[in-house]
């Protein structure tokens, strides 16, 4: 930073808690990778992300990394209820994902790890692998689910118990806390809004 010390820079930094985010499972998300090919939580591509990251924000470490949905199968962004025939066997076992979060933060690049777009089921098993196999194997610390007045239950009815402090004990960052547009009340009139408007132009965003 230009006009600081080395000091200043330093405690403006620890001013700040920095978030990420890095793609599970996806064959078409092709832009996130140096390669071109699609993604998946395995150690290559989450250190491959890591270090672009910190060099494109031009910092030395990451206060949350979080993993924007799980490299597993799970009906997401407007796909209709959970098909157990459609899991993949490739998936990326959370045991190896810990493990690498682990590595990122024994390294200084990561402080701590939280969940996207998950499960009460994907949340407890991250947080029950970490306990029962101790070890160096990080806690997750957060989730960030949607949450809103149109999208309240699936929270309520599973994700809120996991969250309680007399349970996993997590942080709760709440996105789309306007439903995507919805509440704002610009759709009440569909014919009127913009075709570029996300609930136009994304068929399934925000599925309710």
């Amino acid at each position: 930073m230009k006009g600081h010390s080395k000091g200043s820079s330093s405690a403006f930094r620890e001013s700040i808690v920095l978030s990420t985010k890095i793609c599970g499972f996806s064959d078409e998300i092709t832009w996130c990778r140096r390669s071109g090919e699609g993604t998946k939580l395995v150690r290559e591509q989450i250190i491959e992300a890591v270090d672009a990251q910190l060099a494109r924000l031009g910092t030395d470490y990451i206060d949350l990394l979080q993993f924007h949905w799980p490299d597993r199968y799970l009906p997401l962004f407007g796909a209709d209820e959970y098909h157990h025939e459609l899991q993949r066997p490739d998936a990326t076992p959370i045991l190896e994902q810990l493990q690498v979060v682990a590595e990122l933060i024994r390294a200084g690049k990561v402080r701590s790890f939280g969940l996207s777009n998950e499960t009460p089921f994907g949340v407890t098993s991250f947080v029950r692998t970490a306990e029962l196999l101790g070890g160096d194997l990080p806690r997750v610390c957060s989730v960030q689910n949607a949450y809103n007045l149109l999208e309240q239950n699936d929270f309520q009815c599973g994700m809120l118990e996991v969250c309680a402090p007399g349970n996993a004990d997590l942080a709760v960052l709440a996105y789309s806390p306007l439903a995507g547009g919805a509440l704002t009340g610009k759709y009440l009139n569909l014919k009127a809004a913009s075709q570029e408007a996300r609930m136009k132009k994304y068929i399934g965003y925000m599925y309710r």
